[in-house]
C-alpha cells in the first residue's frame, strides 16, 4: 500500500458550513507567513453528513460520559464556573444541537 504525499484534510467550508474531504491540493505561504491551502476542484468531496454521523456516534455511545447532560447541568449554574466558562457551554451546546438536528434532518439519521 503506498503513502499519500498529501494526507486528506477535514475543512468547513467559510460560506457553507459544510464539511468538504480535501484530498487533491497545494500547499503554500502567505506574503504574511500564513498556510494557503489550494484545492482543485475535483479535489474535494462534502463529507458533512459522515462527519455529523461520526461525531453523534462519538457523543452519544453508551460508554462515553454523558457528556450532554453534563453540559445541560453546567449551563444552568448547577457546577461552579465562571461566565466565561458557562458561556463558552452554552455555545458549544447550540452548536452541537445544529450538528444533532442538521445529522437528522440531512444526514444518515434522516427518517
Amino acid at each position: 500500500m503506498s503513502q499519500r504525499k498529501t494526507p486528506i484534510l477535514l475543512r468547513q467550508g467559510p460560506l457553507s458550513g459544510r464539511i468538504h474531504a480535501i484530498f487533491r491540493y497545494t500547499r503554500s505561504k502567505a506574503a504574511n507567513g500564513c498556510d494557503i491551502i489550494n484545492a482543485s476542484l475535483d479535489g474535494k468531496e462534502d463529507v458533512t453528513a459522515d462527519f455529523d454521523a461520526l461525531v453523534c456516534e462519538l457523543l452519544f455511545d453508551p460508554d462515553s460520559p454523558k457528556i450532554i447532560e453534563q453540559l445541560d447541568g453546567a449551563s444552568r449554574s448547577g457546577v461552579s464556573l465562571t461566565e466565561a466558562e458557562r458561556e463558552e457551554i452554552k455555545k458549544f451546546r447550540e452548536r452541537l444541537i445544529v450538528l444533532v438536528e442538521r445529522h437528522n434532518n440531512e444526514g444518515h439519521g434522516r427518517g
